[in-house]
């Protein structure tokens, strides 16, 4: 094929311009690669699939969950409830001082 192109170049000069003939010549010194060097091969990406894959991680770093708080013990609590008790007797004993001695006695024969 070599010889048939260098016969074509001799007998016809004006059929290619310089910059066409080096180009064949490359090709044919390539074995006439298909597809030619400058055009994209469309036949590539399906050649390459993907097999396998290595997990990297989370693109974005997850929120971290919101810890629920520890419940109380049961002496806290019991605590707490005394604390309570206690007030309560606090604002009763002040009610009673506001109402005064005739709420006490309606209180007594109330009961």
């Amino acid at each position: 094929m070599i010889t048939e192109f260098e016969e074509f170049w001799t007998s016809e000069p004006d059929g290619q311009n310089e910059r066409e003939r080096q180009r064949t010549r490359r090709l044919l010194a390539e074995g006439w690669p298909s597809p030619a060097p400058e055009h994209l091969c469309y036949t590539c990406s399906n050649a390459r699939v993907i097999v396998a894959f290595q997990r990297v991680g989370w693109l974005v770093p997850r929120k971290p969950e919101p810890r629920l708080p520890k419940p109380p013990s049961r002496a806290s609590l019991e605590r707490r409830l005394r604390q309570a008790e206690a007030e309560a007797d606090q604002v009763r004993g002040q009610l009673a001082q506001l109402d005064g001695p005739e709420s006490s006695v309606t209180n007594d024969s109330a009961g």
